[in-house]
């Protein structure tokens, strides 16, 4: 075989070499192709399902960070609590004191009313007890009982006070115990929240009327005295008018407090799926209580008949809750209430605000008895001087009055030429008489009768 032809089979050996050598090349690289794409195909569901994960994750995590915020609005309210009844507690020891201090002054004025007394009827009595007949201290007796009635009345009315005191405090006391037990009472009526917010306007007002009952009777103010509970009125125009509640303060001045805001759009929020739904729901409840503070500023309740100098109108949020979501997310509604002489009230500092209005109720009944206390003093104090006025004047008639049973007696038996001396004489001289003169009687006579009779 020829050279050439040799190198042609070798070329043609070697190229179908290389082309077996080349498909396989391909035919593995079609292999790892393919697996390729199913470990693509593979970390894509991967990452789908990570992703879903994720998103599951991030909704908790979103779920988590809102019980967080409930939380901390429960702790916060709970440190309010506490705040208040510290501040009870210092109020009650506040009141204690002043009490106490009360007591002693009125003890002291009831000591130097008494030790004054004694030391000038001592003094007034001791100068004149010689001279008094029973007839005089039937008379002095007929003076001193109206006087001793009066003090005992004074003392009276003083352990009355005193008594008054020890019974506020006890009160007192209650109201703290009453208020943690409100606390309590407010977590349990939250689990009836939901049925009362997915209900119509009129469910929703009752419920927040019940609320309020419940925070009147546990700040211990008394119907209808010191608060009343629709009390119906009209305008000038006669337009009738209905208010939730009444408050009465001292000196003839009003608070009204209202609790028809609408809660309804909260229960939408806290109940929302979505981030879309919850904002909408949100937006809808802030409106909702921008517009009722309007509401009730263009009723004009201070020109209603049977109003007494209107101080404040509470707009009352039964849920803390709701209220802090509001003013969090649009603060200007602090603003707007103000501008428009209205509060906004929740349940924990409308507690706060009655105690304040039964302790003034309280404070404005024992500033009355001290002025009656001091009214009855400055009579008993006129009446000790009237007596010791009239002590003094029976004092000076009783002087004179003896001075004049001296002279007289003078006259009469122990002068010299005393009466009954001459009588004697006169009836020695024979004078007819149908009496005798007591032996005694004329022994004294004459033996005083030693000198003559004095010249005309």
């Amino acid at each position: 075989m020829a050279p050439i032809e040799i190198i042609v089979i070798i070329i043609l050996i070697a190229g179908f070499g290389w082309l077996i050598w080349k498909l396989s090349e391909i035919a593995r690289s079609r292999a790892d192709t393919a697996a390729a794409q199913q470990e693509i195909l593979r970390l894509s569901q991967e990452n789908a399902r990570l992703e879903e994960k994720n998103s599951a994750a991030e909704e908790k995590q979103i779920r988590i960070d809102e019980l967080e915020q409930h939380i901390q609005l429960l702790s916060d309210e709970k440190a309010e609590l506490l705040s208040q009844i510290t501040g009870l507690k210092t109020t009650l020891e506040q009141e204690r004191k002043a009490a106490s201090e009360k007591q002693k002054n009125l003890e002291d004025i009831k000591k130097e009313f008494t030790a004054e007394f004694k030391i000038l009827a001592g003094s007034i009595m001791e100068d004149n007890s010689k001279k008094f007949t029973e007839q005089n201290k039937t008379g002095i007796d007929a003076i001193l009982k109206p006087l001793s009635e009066k003090i005992k009345e004074f003392e009276k009315r003083i352990n009355e006070t005193h008594d008054t005191n020890l019974k506020d405090r006890g009160k007192l006391i209650n109201e703290l115990q009453n208020l943690q037990k409100l606390n309590k009472q407010l977590t349990e009526d939250a689990e009836n929240l939901t049925t009362a917010l997915k209900g119509k306007a009129k469910v929703q007002g009752n419920w927040g009327e019940m609320i309020l009952e419940r925070i009147f009777e546990a700040a211990g103010l008394e119907s209808p005295r010191e608060y009343e509970r629709q009390f119906s009125t009209t305008n000038q125009d006669g337009k009738r008018y209905q208010p939730d509640f009444i408050v009465h303060l001292p000196q003839n001045r009003d608070v009204i407090i209202d609790s028809k805001v609408s809660l309804k759009a909260y229960e939408q929020y806290c109940s929302a799926e979505s981030d879309a739904q919850q904002e909408k729901a949100l937006k809808e409840h802030i409106n909702s209580v921008k517009r009722h503070i309007k509401e009730l500023a263009d009723k004009d309740y201070s020109n209603l008949q049977g109003i007494k100098n209107l101080d404040d109108l509470l707009m009352f949020i039964p849920i803390e809750s709701a209220c802090s979501l509001a003013v969090q997310n649009a603060p200007e509604i602090i603003d707007m209430a103000i501008s428009s002489n209205i509060l906004i009230a929740t349940p924990t500092n409308l507690m706060a605000s009655l105690r304040v209005i039964k302790n003034l109720w309280r404070q404005d009944k024992q500033n009355r008895n001290a002025i009656e206390i001091a009214d009855e003093a400055g009579k008993l104090h006129d009446k000790f001087v009237a007596f010791y006025n009239d002590m003094e004047k029976l004092g000076s008639n009783l002087s004179t009055a003896e001075k004049s049973y001296n002279a007289a007696i003078n006259k009469l038996k122990t002068g010299r030429g005393n009466i009954v001396a001459r009588t004697v004489k006169l009836k020695e001289l024979g004078a007819k008489t149908s009496k005798a003169v007591s032996a005694d009687l004329i022994e004294d006579a004459l033996e005083n009768d030693t000198k003559e009779l004095p010249q005309p």
